[in-house]
């Protein structure tokens, strides 16, 4: 008797996993935000999708001007998705060294894990680039107004960003 209670049960768990292994996903909507930056773009911190080129860094570029403690997005509701993206605003980023453009490729991709560069158009503040998600691991800092290639440690390896003024 023990035994066939044991196949039973063993066999209803089997079932029971089978069941909701082909159970259909329910999909959440998804809305792609390429900025999180409530000034003039060319005055945000810019993570960009390509490292620098011929005598500047042009690309599409993910902007905002707060603290970011995961580039993969958000969930504002159980029933909605914000994914952050790279977008080609065309705009110019307003940075001491070097010209930095928000246009070119890397339109609609994943801001994590794809940027090359950052461009930090904010006069008063650094921006951190972290490797982990929740501000953690490798960093690079860009103080005001600085544009530079990410270190070897963070290029297309960016979970986080962090502004401090």
């Amino acid at each position: 008797m023990k035994n066939i209670a044991r196949i039973t049960v063993t066999a209803a768990l089997t079932v029971s996993a089978g069941m909701l292994a082909v159970a259909p996903s329910h999909a959440v909507p998804t809305t792609y935000k390429g900025k999180e930056c409530s000034v003039s773009n060319e005055s945000c911190f810019a993570l960009m999708f390509n490292s620098k080129g011929k005598n500047l860094w042009e690309s599409s570029c993910f902007l905002s001007n707060k603290s970011i403690s995961n580039l993969a997005g958000y969930f504002p509701t159980p029933t909605q998705r914000i994914e952050y993206v790279f977008r080609n605003t065309q705009n110019p980023m307003n940075v001491n060294a070097g010209n930095a453009y928000c246009r070119g490729d890397g339109d609609g991709i994943a801001a994590k894990n794809n940027a090359a560069a950052g461009a930090n158009g904010e006069g008063g503040a650094t921006n951190t680039v972290y490797f982990g998600s929740g501000y953690s691991g490798a960093a690079q800092s860009f103080s005001p107004r600085s544009v530079a290639n990410l270190n070897s440690q963070l290029k297309n390896e960016n979970a986080a960003v962090k502004r401090t003024s």
